[in-house]
């Protein structure tokens, strides 16, 4: 009985990382990503692509119950920067009548060979991943599975540990008894502590395409994938990363992703803070112009320090560094972060 309690806890937890919207979804097959949607190597994606010789390629992978359209604003904006983007659907999400069971790892074969198929229509081209939450945790195993061979990825948010996990795991023991509600209660609780946007909160429950309920056994799956992101974080030597985390994030800790950017071995790496709460930063049209335009200089290789030293930190903020801002910067071992004043977005 201990044990089936446990792992209950477990499964339970899992859902605590969970980013619920998903827009629409389009169904149309092409061998390689040359449409707006299509099925390549074996992953649902949309694509995003700037006229002209692309400069770079940017495969993006989705939170915890979003879609590929969750990239929406990010891969148009890219692409009018002279970067092709592709999003791909996690294994388990996206159209609803073609939805299957959540298969992470699934996912991570696909999305390795579809970085294959990448570089063999662009050779040459470098290649970036951007990830946020479940989706971050992804990009660090891919860039631990390929060190070296990306031009660097870019975590918003990672997944790893969640905010205010005893209360949440007993809200969901809690609706466990409550059969006519189960998922759903405990998903709308959660979705208080990612964003404050009502109109969001609004799409999230009423899009008959996200993904709000998962099996006990898919959730014992998620729980144990985002739990093992910090084991491959060693395997990150020669592939440049980004972290990008909102101070106040009130989904998954901020402390905890400082306390993975510091583990980082990678020589080349940098961590920008983004003042707020909300949780979705490259999703769903969360992030303002500014903070994706500093995505992009990143990836043309306009690193934020101007000295290029490692370990290099930053925020984005009008005033002082706030203590809740230097606290995540002391954790992350970064001593003299920039402040960077927003401008208007390019």
């Amino acid at each position: 009985m201990r044990v089936r309690i446990q792992m209950l806890l477990s499964a339970l937890t899992a859902i605590m990382v969970t980013v619920f919207p998903a827009t629409t979804s389009a169904q149309n097959t092409c061998a390689l990503p040359s449409e707006s949607c299509c099925i390549t190597a074996g992953a649902h994606s949309r694509t995003w692509l700037t006229s002209g010789d692309p400069k770079a390629l940017i495969l993006c992978v989705h939170g915890l119950g979003l879609c590929s359209n969750g990239f929406e604003d990010f891969g148009e904006h890219m692409a009018q920067r002279g970067f092709n983007c592709i999003a791909v659907d996690i294994h388990g999400f996206g159209t609803e009548d073609e939805r299957e069971p959540i298969d992470l790892d699934g996912t991570l074969v696909d999305l390795r060979g579809l970085l294959s198929t990448i570089r063999a229509q662009y050779p040459g081209k470098p290649i970036f991943v951007v990830g946020e939450s479940l989706g971050g945790s992804m990009a660090i195993r891919l860039a631990a599975l390929e060190d070296g061979q990306l031009a660097g990825i870019i975590c918003s948010a990672p997944a790893w540990k969640v905010c205010k996990q005893k209360r949440t795991v007993c809200k969901a023991v809690a609706s466990w008894f409550q059969p006519q509600q189960r998922l759903t209660w405990i998903a709308e609780a959660l979705m208080d502590e990612a964003t404050n946007n009502p109109l969001l909160k609004k799409r999230w429950i009423e899009d008959p395409t996200h993904r709000l309920q998962m099996s006990p056994k898919e959730q014992i799956e998620v729980n144990k994938f985002v739990r093992r992101t910090p084991r491959f974080l060693s395997s990150i030597i020669h592939t440049p990363v980004l972290f990008v985390q909102r101070v106040n994030d009130r989904l998954v800790q901020p402390q905890a992703v400082a306390q993975m950017f510091a583990a980082l071995p990678t020589r080349d790496k940098e961590f920008l803070l983004i003042n707020g709460s909300d949780h979705l930063i490259v999703e769903e049209g969360q992030g303002d112009g500014f903070t994706i335009d500093e995505i992009g200089d990143w990836m043309e290789g306009a690193r934020l320090s101007s000295n290029l030293r490692n370990d290099a930190g930053a925020i984005i903020a009008s005033g002082r560094l706030s203590d809740d801002a230097a606290k995540l910067f002391h954790i992350a071992r970064i001593d003299r972060p920039l402040i960077i004043s927003p401008h208007p977005p390019r």
